[in-house]
Order: structure tokens, then C-alpha cells, then sequence
């Protein structure tokens, strides 16, 4: 009686062990798909956090470029000032970090930046700010310049 009954009514030794093969076999497998499940979950959620960061720091340097006054890229093109009322404020990125500088202290808009690069050209500023892969660029036309 190898795949039979016991004469007790019980499962063999065998059954037994093949039953508890296949139930750790779909556990284990369960296990992958929830573990693959949590990685994608967190790539997709470092992404949205970058995207986030990217449009914050364009969004930041818009509204800098259209409501200050007196516009200045610096020669290397990774310093963008303006002055906005008395106060003159700088954008620049440092050790993975996209900053503000006023006053003498700087603070971060974006982490995770990588580079930037600014140029002013008949009066159009553009931006480029580099998160990881990821180049976005922001051209702030003349039209959007505060008057």
C-alpha cells in the first residue's frame, strides 16, 4: 500500500511528505510574487518622489525667473540670482542638492539633484536640472518676466 489508506484511516509517511513539499512550494512562491510586488512598489515610489522633486525645483526657479527683478547666470552657467524686492537669491545645486541662497544660508528646494545648468540668452532663461537619468528643462520665456 504504498498510495493507499492506512489501516488506521491515516495518511501514509509518503502523502504526508508530499503534501508538505507542494504547500512549501506555493508558500514560497506566494512569497516571491509579494516580495517582487514590495520592489516594484518601492521603484515606482522612488520615481514619483523624483518626479516630485524635479517639478518642485522648476516650479521654484519659474517663479523666481518671472517675479524678481535683475536676472544674472553665472559664467559656468550653474548659478542662477535674482533679486526679488531687497533680497538677492541664488539657485544652485550642491552635493546632490538643489539650494536657495538668501542671506548667507542656503536651503534645499530638491534632493537627489544631480545637475544643473542655466543659461540666459536674449532675454529667455533656461534650466536644466538633472535628477538621476532624467534632464528636464525649463525655458522661461521674456513674456514671463515680471515688467
Amino acid at each position: 500500500m504504498l498510495f493507499g489508506r492506512s489501516r488506521n484511516g491515516g495518511f501514509l509517511l509518503l502523502e504526508a511528505l508530499l503534501s508538505i513539499t507542494i504547500g512549501i512550494i506555493i508558500i514560497c512562491g506566494a512569497l516571491g510574487v509579494f516580495a517582487w510586488c514590495i520592489r516594484l512598489f518601492s521603484l515606482t515610489l522612488e520615481r514619483i518622489e523624483e518626479k516630485e522633486q524635479a517639478l518642485s525645483a522648476l516650479y521654484t526657479v519659474f517663479h523666481l525667473a518671472r517675479y524678481g527683478d535683475n536676472a544674472v547666470v553665472s559664467e559656468d552657467g550653474r548659478r542662477f540670482s535674482v533679486r526679488l524686492r531687497s533680497a538677492t537669491l541664488s539657485v544652485y545645486a550642491l552635493r546632490g542638492s538643489l539650494l536657495l541662497a538668501h542671506k548667507g544660508t542656503a536651503n534645499p528646494i530638491a534632493e537627489g539633484c544631480t545637475g544643473v545648468a542655466f543659461s540666459f540668452l536674449q532675454h529667455s532663461l533656461t534650466a536644466r536640472i538633472s535628477f538621476g537619468n532624467e534632464v528636464y528643462t525649463l525655458q522661461v520665456l521674456p513674456g514671463y518676466f515680471k515688467r
